[in-house]
């Protein structure tokens, strides 16, 4: 199976992100569309050169976890079709997860790099956001987690 993807977005360790969301946004015009902190991430900034398309082109976080590349597909179809087929190849899927803003499943190339592979929703978030989704699920049934209000 070869899937037809684009760079979605590039996760990278900092120390300060508030800092280097600052050096990104000013040097670069980037806009800064999320902070905070996240367990998972420690202290983040997301940062979009199309903030209308993409809630993330550049996440900047402190935990080595954050370390990735992701790469969009253009149908929810596709994402299936690729996590079955790493399944069936033996690569190391990581986590699926509903994001709502995108499904993505998360995997290791043969290096061992983390590769986000996702499908963007449509959807908008206010606060970072991520369940555990079955991605073997049919796609009706993922289409309806996707609309379901986040929890508070």
């Amino acid at each position: 199976m070869s899937a037809k993807v684009r760079l979605g977005h590039v996760g990278v360790v900092v120390k300060n992100p508030k800092r280097s969301a600052e050096f990104y946004r000013d040097l670069l015009g980037m806009e800064v569309t999320m902070e905070g902190s996240l367990s998972g991430l420690g202290d983040f900034a997301f940062l979009s050169d199309r903030p209308q398309d993409e809630l993330q082109t550049l996440a900047l976080a402190t935990s080595p976890r954050a370390a990735h590349f992701a790469v969009a597909v253009p149908t929810l179809g596709e994402l299936k079709a690729i996590y079955a087929d790493a399944q069936a190849r033996g690569v190391r899927i990581v986590m699926a997860l509903n994001h709502r803003v995108t499904l993505s499943i998360y995997l290791l190339d043969p290096d061992d790099n983390a590769v986000e592979v996702y499908w963007p929703t449509g959807q908008k978030v206010d606060r970072p956001y991520g369940v555990p989704v079955d991605m073997g699920k049919p796609e009706s049934e993922l289409l309806d987690l996707i609309n379901q209000p986040i929890p508070n």
